[in-house]
């Protein structure tokens, strides 16, 4: 007979009446269950039934699986969420090893289940359809600004279900280049998450602050670059700029004008981001997904832009590091697809890379197949006479959507937050408008 579920387990409702539940016996149930999945036998819980319970929900028909007296809270709340989606049985098993990775897969479920929603069935893309199959026209408008127009008007900005990633040598700027991305994603309207695994969350906000408004550390002029340009657009000449930044880190009223920008830039920027730090060599895949799953839910925040700093300062097997390493560009990669957001990422060069004018793919530290599962790389060169002016060369090393292989040139000023001030295709003349190296 078709009834409510008033009395679960717990003694409290696990379901709200207006569900259309169906009772069965839990035994029989086990028994069909068993059945089919081939299991084995399970441990109990005290009250001698499974190690899960299942509930039966019609239209649609799926099943539900928890532990028992653990969790209560997180499984009431999914209920009352009208979620009842699947976890998968795996919860019941990775809780019954009750190993640390166990227990850390057990929250990864539970959380993902919190996000999940029921899937239906995709054909795939039929030609004849106008609208999917002509999707592909939408594309080139869906990558978010980088801030310089010659990447951007290929668009190899960040794009939602691919991974963009910077490689350049430690100390290089890898990280300004991320917060460059994030700002203009911002300045976009987009959500940006910041995950941080070598700098601290509080350094990693002082520098959103410099970037997006042009705080210097101490008041002082500087000295920034801009270029004249031929009739093609490439460089024909330097031209030197002097700035003196309004804001500084050592003005003693710094904090109340900080303030005010919070309030004055909150709705339109500020809430857009989170920037989260997890200690070096501690996060895994798994983890992340978590985190993600627990923002959703407790912020309702879902990022458009994944920022990750930096992918090879993951937790990783010491054992099989460059296979690790492997797993985890793939997985990030498999991350933006599943959830339909875009990821930027950075990489260090090896040390042969330092003293090479131009850094390229085979430059690239530890596992070249980072290459592999990236759709737009990026490379950072500097030579010294370079980095005196505050200029630097990003070269567009892969780029899957458009064509690839050439330089641009960029300004910068890493004293007021900048990662690019100017921008401009490399002409052949390039090298001779700098001041010789001794």
């Amino acid at each position: 007979m078709r009834r409510h579920i008033s009395q679960p387990l717990w003694g409290r409702t696990l379901v709200p009446p207006h569900y259309d539940v169906i009772r069965l016996d839990l035994v029989r149930l086990y028994s069909l269950l068993k059945e089919r999945t081939e299991l084995r036998a399970e441990r109990t819980n005290p009250c001698g039934y499974p190690s899960f319970v299942i509930s039966h929900i019609r239209t649609p028909i799926y099943p539900v699986y928890f532990q028992c007296f653990q969790q209560k809270s997180q499984i009431e709340t999914l209920i009352k969420r009208q979620s009842l989606r699947v976890i998968s049985i795996d919860l019941s098993k990775a809780l019954i090893r009750d190993t640390e990775a166990s227990l850390e897969e057990a929250e990864r479920l539970l959380a993902s289940a919190n996000r999940s929603t029921l899937s239906v069935f995709d054909p795939g893309v039929r030609l004849s359809d106008k609208k999917r199959a002509l999707g592909f026209l939408d594309l080139s408008t869906t990558a978010l600004p980088t801030g310089i127009p010659e990447l951007d008007r290929r668009g190899f900005g960040p794009v939602r279900g691919e991974l963009w990633l910077l490689i350049a040598n430690s100390s290089a700027g890898k990280s300004w280049g991320l917060t460059q991305l994030a700002k203009m994603a911002l300045m976009a309207r987009a959500r940006v998450l910041h995950i941080t695994l070598e700098m601290s969350a509080d350094r990693c906000a002082q520098r959103y602050f410099q970037t997006l408004f042009a705080i210097s550390k101490r008041k002082e002029a500087f000295q920034h670059v801009k270029f004249k340009r031929d009739a093609l657009g490439r460089i024909d000449g330097l031209e030197g700029v002097q700035i003196t930044p309004k804001l500084t880190l050592d003005d003693p009223a710094i904090r109340r004008k900080l303030e005010a920008k919070i309030d004055q830039w909150s709705q339109r920027l500020l809430d857009n981001i989170f920037i989260k730090q997890f200690p070096t060599g501690a996060l895994s895949i798994g983890q992340l997904k978590a985190y993600m799953d627990n923002l959703e839910a407790t912020e309702h925040f879902v990022p458009d832009l994944l920022i990750v700093d930096y992918p090879d300062l993951f937790k990783l097997d010491k054992d099989n590091f460059r296979l690790a390493l492997d797993e985890v560009f793939k997985d990030l990669r498999g991350l933006a697809v599943a959830r339909n957001i875009a990821v930027a990422a950075v990489s260090q060069s090896h040390r042969g890379a330092a003293k090479a004018k131009q850094v390229g793919m085979d430059n690239v530290a530890e596992a070249y197949s980072k290459i592999a599962h990236s759709d737009v790389v990026l490379t950072y060169s500097q030579t010294e006479a370079e980095k005196k002016l505050g200029l630097a060369r990003l070269y567009v090393a892969k780029g899957r959507n458009d064509a690839d292989k050439f330089v641009v040139v960029i300004s910068q000023q890493y004293a007021t937050g900048n990662f690019v001030i100017d921008s401009c295709l490399m002409s052949g003349t390039y090298f001779q408008l700098l001041p010789q190296e001794e």
